[in-house]
């Protein structure tokens, strides 16, 4: 197995208000593919 393709998003949130929400206001969201057709999701902050 080997590792053919990833790819990388930056999510970040609309109208950030630290009052409704967490510290985070942004994320990585990451996706291996392989040359077997196995596709992987991760997170990352």
């Amino acid at each position: 197995m080997k590792i053919t393709d990833v790819e990388t998003y930056v999510l970040l949130a609309d109208n950030y208000d630290p009052n409704l929400t967490s510290s985070a206001q942004d994320t990585c969201l990451v996706i291996i593919k392989t040359d077997e057709g196995i596709e992987g999701y991760g997170e990352c902050d």
